[in-house]
């Protein structure tokens, strides 16, 4: 690999360390977050630095693209006169972690940094989610004292299950964990590893569906559509449009189980927590395609946000500042538009960004999916697709830098793009990393 060696362990360590930070950071409390996206923060620097002087950071058009809106974030910051808010020097540490170690992981460290990456971020999630499902069952929220925070369901977000944080946040950390799990299995082919990931997804499907978070449900059930579209594409005895139709259908049919699925598994949770507890029930009834055409109130805060540019159109250059924010979407914390939110941070060139690595993930998809890659880079390139309709309805994607899910969207799509360009020498490179 055309990197220098002495940063190759450096990076994974780092890697590991910052993944294992953010776990923390998401299922924990709001006051022990700030300080740990400032230690992740530190960390992500110090390899952006040594990236940067060392490893010749930007040599791709991703990481170029990367490190441009790392520097417009600041100057638009700058612009609007809120720089030093703290909220941005937050979103500052986590665009430095995602654009200077998350996304060139692939060229820089190669793919011995993906197995003890996905095993940290992994091992927390699954442990947590865990931990919440029982308690859900049982007593209804229990205190985990490492990260001072309650797990289950605690009532503060109606009869939902959360870990810390909002439901929709511990959705999508679990999401990030179940996809992560059967990367695993297709990556270690062995017995005693699905004797691991198969009960490790099936509690991640059961904490996503107590959680009630409609976006991660969807998702779920589209990354599984998606995973056995491409089995059955891999393996029937057929060609040409047959094996496609058929893979196709097979894909509906795993779509519309994983659907039914989740409503199953509420039923059953809200059984054995009556048997346990004498309890009335477990998770509020929420059916998946309510409110559809307004996106549970979404409409909403989107129209807030164009009534907003509409009196301001200098936001669309550098983006809108906390107090014209705060203004506009009244009783909401952020827009729920991973694209919107990009916008009113710092303007058309965030949404651009934004969009770029959307078709990136978007075409590695296409390039890799159908093409005779192992199973591993395939999952490597259906992480990211399954993670990208999250910037629909939540800003878990592009715009909240720090957080579990939108480093492993880049650390895989970095990978995932690699796979998508490799052919000759590049191909035996990247398969001897």
């Amino acid at each position: 690999m055309h990197t220098n060696k002495r940063f190759v362990w450096t990076g994974i360590i780092v890697l590991a360390v910052c993944i294992l930070v953010f776990i923390t950071g998401v299922a924990s409390s709001p006051f022990s977050w700030t300080a740990e996206r400032h230690y992740a923060g530190t960390l992500s620097f110090a390899f952006l630095g040594a990236s940067l002087l060392f490893a010749g950071l930007g040599k791709t058009l991703d990481e170029k693209v990367g490190l441009c809106f790392l520097g417009w974030f600041v100057l638009s910051a700058w612009l609007r006169g809120d720089l030093w808010l703290e909220e941005n020097f937050q979103a500052l540490c986590g665009y430095a972690c995602v654009f200077g170690v998350a996304l060139p992981a692939a060229r820089l460290l190669g793919k011995k940094a993906q197995l003890p990456t996905a095993l940290a971020a992994v091992v927390l999630p699954t442990a947590l989610a865990a931990i919440a499902v029982l308690a859900s069952l049982t007593v209804d929220a229990v205190y985990v004292p490492y990260i001072r925070t309650a797990a289950g369901v605690t009532g503060e977000n109606g009869l939902r299950m959360q870990v810390g944080s909002h439901p929709n946040s511990a959705a999508a950390m679990f999401l990030v964990a179940m996809l992560l799990t059967l990367w695993l299995t297709a990556r270690l082919r062995c017995r005693w590893v699905r004797l691991i990931t198969v009960p490790a997804v099936m509690g991640l499907y059961m904490a996503i569906a107590l959680t009630v978070s409609r976006t991660i449900m969807l998702q779920t059930a589209f990354a599984f559509a998606v995973i056995a579209a491409v089995l059955l594409h891999d393996h029937l005895p057929l060609k040409g449009w047959k094996k496609i139709a058929l893979a196709g259908v097979g894909a509906v049919v795993v779509l519309a189980a994983a659907y039914k699925g989740f409503d199953l598994a509420s039923q059953l949770a809200s059984w054995l927590k009556i048997q346990a507890a004498r309890a009335e029930t477990v998770v509020e009834a929420r059916p998946l395609l309510s409110d559809l055409f307004t996106m549970t109130g979404r409409t909403n805060i989107f129209g807030w946000i164009f009534d907003m540019i509409a009196n301001e159109p200098r936001i669309l250059l550098y983006g809108a500042t906390s107090e014209q924010l705060s203004a506009a979407l009244t009783w909401a914390f952020h827009t729920h538009n991973a694209y919107l939110q990009c916008l009113v941070m710092c303007g058309i060139p965030g949404v651009l960004m934004a969009v770029w690595f959307s078709l990136r993930a978007l075409w590695a998809a296409w390039r890799v999916l159908p093409g005779k890659y192992a199973l591993a880079d395939k999952m490597m390139a259906i992480i990211p697709l399954a993670m990208l309709p999250n910037a629909i309805s939540e800003i878990c994607l592009f715009a909240d830098g720090m957080t579990l899910y939108n480093t492993v969207f880049f650390f895989c799509l970095g990978y995932a793009v690699m796979t998508a360009q490799k052919n000759g020498s590049n191909q035996k490179e990247l398969s001897n990393a």
